[in-house]
């Protein structure tokens, strides 16, 4: 029943700012993670006319970016994966995925979002990547099965390539 409230929620979104605030909204309500984002690893966004737009409107829209520079430097191996894992966090590691939480985000589930050869060549969005943490020490470790994730990470690869195309 969760998954489906999940998924339900993140297909009613008709764009990526609402995907966004979906996901943060409905994984922590649903599955009380302590925290959720969808990140657009290394994308450059433009307004509607054209023109780049800036942080504080990447934010009012929820739409989160993250160098990837800054993300490979900070999160090394783990930035590298192209499946789904799960896996304990540094405190540098948490405060770059999670900088507004009240907790330590501890351990995360980093589901990478696939997205399909032409939108990836075509698009603006980077690497997009679904995290979720936890503010426990092995909540999410390397023995957790990964299926639900996957599933949400599909869902949300389709959901993102009908918004952008």
């Amino acid at each position: 029943e969760r998954a489906r409230i999940v998924i339900l929620e993140l297909l009613k979104t008709s764009n990526l700012g609402e995907l966004s605030s979906a996901v943060e909204v409905t994984l922590k309500a649903e599955f009380a993670a302590h925290a959720s984002r969808l990140f657009f690893i290394g994308a450059t966004f433009s307004d509607d006319n054209g023109s780049d737009v800036d942080n504080d409107q990447n934010e009012k829209s929820n739409v989160r970016t993250l160098d990837a520079k800054t993300a490979k430097d900070t999160l090394g191996k783990l930035f590298d994966k192209k499946r789904t894992f799960c896996c304990e966090l540094t405190p540098e590691q948490g405060k770059l995925l999670f900088p507004d939480t009240n907790k330590e985000i501890l351990s995360a589930a980093i589901i990478p979002i696939h997205l399909n050869e032409t939108l990836r060549e075509e698009s603006d969005l980077g690497m997009p990547t679904l995290v979720i943490g936890s503010d426990k020490h092995n909540h999410f470790n390397s023995s957790l099965d990964t299926l639900f994730l996957d599933f949400i990470g599909e869902i949300l690869s389709a959901h993102i390539s009908v918004l952008k195309g």
